[in-house]
């Protein structure tokens, strides 16, 4: 037991050794507290480099509620959005089926509506973290408007993408201030950062990776498996994708927007090349010219042999699309790579803000170049339509994906395993 003297009265009260907490005096009931710990108060606090800590500032729950609010409903309809998609894609689907068209423009609606539902809830949670107040949510939010700003201009289809691209401009533009605002992102982390501007402001401030730190053997595996994915990305954008080769020496070879015909006269061997759209419009053309008048089974075959290539056409341009989003987010990787080793050994400094985007697209860029390079093989495997429709009577044949898909399937889960364990060392 110890004794105290009540702070009102001043008469001894016995309390246990180990008490704590909010008590009352038996004697004057006056309410005290014993061995409390002190918390820490940042209401007033000035750093030695000039910064000035708060919590006293002026609240606006507007903002964190206007940005959280407005990006989940516009979230909500990409949800709803991909939602249809998906309908249409079945209903689309079975008609394919039934009519033995041999497209697969059913199964590409509903990977295309998957992956808007998947964004759009994605969107919505976040969207509502971010009208709670969370500053998780704000990054995210960041995140999911930038990658659909590129999305829109690769996608960019005159007046019509106009509205969208203005919507998530002011979604990026309006989330990247509460992350860079002193007084709107304190919004979400309850204290307001600000600067004595009488205080000289220091070349080097503190950053996310400290200056001079040593860097982990890992991270330098990372770094250099960055170039690899470069170069893979490149090296992929003009491979062999697939293949065809017969018994009599024939051959097609199918790149992404090209295709390679090998033909064996036996002492001599030919080859042409030609673009799938040039290949597809000339037998637009062939099918307009000779059967828009009338139908015959030659007809049925040509307008087959038409949908065969459009979907080795389709197959292609979406796998290329993506991989030059992988090439697009490996430059940025690479660009924030070199950016922070040069300022962990001390070669140059940065402010914050420059710095913090570089590590977090070092750190985060293999993640997001593995999922598109991923989801973009499964894609142009599904839609390609194989090589039924060159079979001949008489000549066997032998088809196959090329290397490069394999390898295009097998490298991203790579890279996820690197950058986990590169996150974990290089914090």
């Amino acid at each position: 037991m110890v004794e105290i003297l009540c702070p009102h009265c001043d008469e001894e009260i016995e309390l246990d050794d180990d008490a704590s907490g909010t008590f009352a005096c038996p004697f004057c009931e006056g309410e005290f507290e014993w061995n409390v710990e002190e918390e820490d108060d940042i209401e007033d606090f000035e750093s030695d480099d000039g910064l000035f800590y708060t919590t006293d500032f002026r609240a606006m729950p507007a903002v964190r509620l206007g940005l959280g609010i407005s990006f989940s409903i516009w979230m909500g309809l990409y949800a709803l959005l991909g939602l249809w998609a998906i309908v249409a894609g079945m209903i689309l689907g079975a008609a394919e089926s039934d009519f033995g068209t041999g497209t697969s423009f059913g199964i590409l609606i509903i990977v295309f509506g998957l992956l808007s539902s998947g964004i759009g809830v994605t969107g919505v949670v976040f969207g509502i973290k971010t009208a709670r107040g969370d500053l998780i949510g704000v990054i995210v939010t960041s995140i999911v408007s930038g990658i659909s700003v590129v999305l829109t201009i690769f996608q960019w289809d005159g007046g019509a993408s106009i509205l969208s691209l203005l919507i998530q401009l002011s979604f990026l533009g309006f989330s990247l201030s509460c992350l860079f605002v002193p007084i709107l992102k304190a919004q979400f982390t309850g204290v307001l950062v600000t600067r004595r501007e009488s205080l000289p402001r220091p070349d080097y401030m503190g950053q996310t990776s400290l200056k001079g730190k040593n860097i982990h053997p890992f991270e330098w595996v990372g770094h250099g498996f960055s170039l690899v994915l470069f170069i893979f990305t490149i090296v992929s954008l003009s491979s062999t994708w697939y293949s065809v080769e017969y018994s009599d020496g024939d051959s097609y070879v199918m790149g992404l927007t090209e295709i390679e015909l090998t033909i064996d006269y036996g002492s001599v061997m030919t080859t042409d090349s030609a673009s799938y759209s040039d290949l597809v419009d000339e037998l637009q053309a062939d099918y307009d010219r000779f059967c828009l008048g009338g139908s015959s089974s030659d007809c049925f075959e040509e307008l087959a042999f038409l949908e065969y290539w459009e979907s080795w056409e389709l197959s292609g341009s979406i796998l290329w699309y993506m991989l030059m989003l992988c090439l697009f987010v490996s430059i940025a990787s690479i660009l924030g790579r070199i950016l922070t080793i040069l300022v962990n050994l001390e070669v140059l400094n940065v402010p914050d803000v420059p710095y913090m985007i570089a590590d977090l697209t070092r750190k985060f860029a293999p993640f997001v170049i593995s999922g598109v390079l991923f989801l973009g093989t499964i894609i142009y495997m599904i839609l390609s339509p194989g090589a039924d429709m060159l079979e001949f009577p008489g000549v066997s044949l032998e088809s196959g994906f090329g290397m490069i898909a394999w390898f295009s399937l097998g490298i991203p889960i790579v890279t996820v395993v690197l950058g986990f364990y590169e996150l974990e060392f290089s914090r």
